[in-house]
This record gives C-alpha cells, structure tokens and sequence, in this order.
C-alpha cells in the first residue's frame, strides 16, 4: 500500500512539473506586439506623389500579408499543443480546435483578399482588420492560453484529491490499529482545502476570459491580469498541496513501518523519494508563471 503512494506520488509530481513548463511554454511564444501597419513614407523619394502612393500601398500590403502569415502560424502552434494535449476534456478540446481552426480559416480568407486587392483605400481596410477585427495576440491567443493553463491545474486537482482519498483510506486504518492519527487528519483537511481552492481559482479564470471578444479590447486588459492572478494563486495552492501530501506519505510510511515490515518494501523507492524532495520546483518562481500578453 504504502509503495503504491510513493509511485503514484512521483507520478503526480512529474505531471506538476509538466504542467509547470506547460504554464512557461504558454507564455514564451512569439513576441505580442504587432508591427505598425500604417502607413509610412517611402524609404526612397518617389518620382510622383501618384508613384508614392503607389509605393506605400504595396509596402503596406507586403506587411499586412507578414503579419498574416505570422498569426497563422501562432494559431498553429497552439492548435498543435492543444491536440497533443492528451487528457484535455473532449468537450473543451472540441470547442478550442473549432475556434483556433475558425481563426486560421478566417484569416485565410482576409489574405486571399488582401493579395488580390489593388486599390488603395481596401488595402488600407484590409490591413486595418488584420488588428480591429481579430486581435489574435491581443485577445484570442491570451484567451486560450488562459484556459489550457487552467483545465491543466483542474488535471493536476484531480489527481491530488485521488491521492488525497486513498491516503484518508490509510489513515482510517492506522487509527482503528490504535496510531495517533490526529496529525494526519488535519494534513488531510489542509490538503482537500487547498486543492478545492486551486480547482476554484482554475474555474474562475476559465469563465473570466472565456466570452471575451476582439471588440472588448483594450478594456479586457485588466480582465486578463485578474485571471493571470487567479492562476498564479492557484498554482501556489497546489505546491502547499503537494508539500503537505509528500510529509503525509512520510508519516504514513512511518506509521506503516512501526506496525509492521512495510520499511523494507519502501527502501526501493528511496531514489524516487529523494527526487521529490529534490526536485521541488520553487514556489516563488511561479509568480512570473502567468504573464498573460494583452498588447496587439
């Protein structure tokens, strides 16, 4: 039994760590801010004003298509990650890839157009809503990161609180055997505490960012920065919860041990141990975790 909590620990404590780069990754792509696609004077004197005009609308074309290509590619980085994220809900799974690929398809369309575009003034529309009507580093992009960091700590929750319920199991036993157990049960109620407070600042975040839209910004900003703050309250919530569940198996060990010959089965997993107490990622470190991007 006990062996069982110490592989199932270091199996949770990896996915912690996972979730950790997960947070980092999300937040490491490419730059937000947007090139200036307004126009500008011409690098070179132009032979007329019709000639500078001219210029300017094809400059101005040539980068609105950049601009394009990158979001596009943006998308299809998160789309990627989305997909290969493995124990996402179907559910959610379903409506991010419908909306990231409704992105993609949609500012295909605008590039189409704007290729084939030769007057001036729809070029300018054009490139204009290639920002007003998408927002993709701005809003959509932030929006999704949001919700993959959120539904990963509601993983983690659960696997704790799994860990959490065979623990409780335990300490029942060793407190029908006679054990002192009443330092366990209060780790228990602090563990299922801070959990159930990590999986609530998880869900807040998720309904604060989820009907945000490319016209909400740039009033959404501080609605970004409340959830990026529940996150990073959530996240802390998980490592208190983590370090209580690692002293509760060393107390059940313990506990075990002085029963029975449960301490010889568990010098196998010394190794495993020590990476846990080794391998602690630093709280501290996270408050940086969730920098969640809101310029264009």
């Amino acid at each position: 039994m006990a062996k069982h909590f110490f592989i199932t620990f270091v199996l949770l404590y990896v996915s912690f760590l996972v979730v950790g780069e997960t947070h980092a990754q999300l937040n490491s792509n490419t730059p937000e801010k947007l090139s200036e696609l307004s126009l500008t004077p011409s690098q070179t004197r132009p032979n007329t004003p019709a000639q500078g005009a001219i210029d300017r609308s094809a400059n101005l074309q040539t980068r609105a298509i950049h601009e394009i290509d990158r979001r596009i590619t943006s998308l299809t980085n998160v789309l990627n990650r989305v997909n290969s994220f493995e124990r996402l809900p179907d559910e959610t799974k379903t409506v991010l890839t419908t909306q990231i690929q409704q992105e993609i398809d949609d500012l295909t369309v605008l590039k189409s157009q704007l290729e084939e575009a030769t007057d001036q003034t729809v070029i300018v529309e054009l490139a204009q809503d290639v920002v007003t009507s998408y927002r993709i580093y701005a809003v959509f992009l932030p929006k999704i990161r949001t919700i993959l960091a959120a539904e990963a700590i509601q993983l983690i929750s659960d696997k704790m609180l799994d860990l959490h319920e065979r623990l409780a199991t335990t300490v029942s036993e060793l407190e029908l055997e006679g054990v002192d157990t009443q330092g366990m049960q209060q780790t228990l109620i602090d563990v299922e505490e801070s959990v159930t407070e990590a999986e609530n600042q998880a869900l807040s975040s998720i309904e604060l960012v989820t009907p945000l839209a490319p016209e909400d910004f740039p009033s959404n900003k501080s609605i970004f920065q409340t959830a990026r703050q529940s996150l990073r309250s959530a996240r802390l919530s998980l490592v208190s919860a983590r370090d209580s569940l690692r002293a509760l198996v060393d107390e059940v060990r313990a506990a075990q041990s002085s029963e029975d010959t449960m301490g010889d089965a568990m010098e196998n997993d010394t190794e495993m141990t020590e990476e846990i107490t080794n391998g602690n990622p630093d709280p501290s470190a996270s408050t940086n975790t969730f920098n969640v991007q809101t310029t264009n």
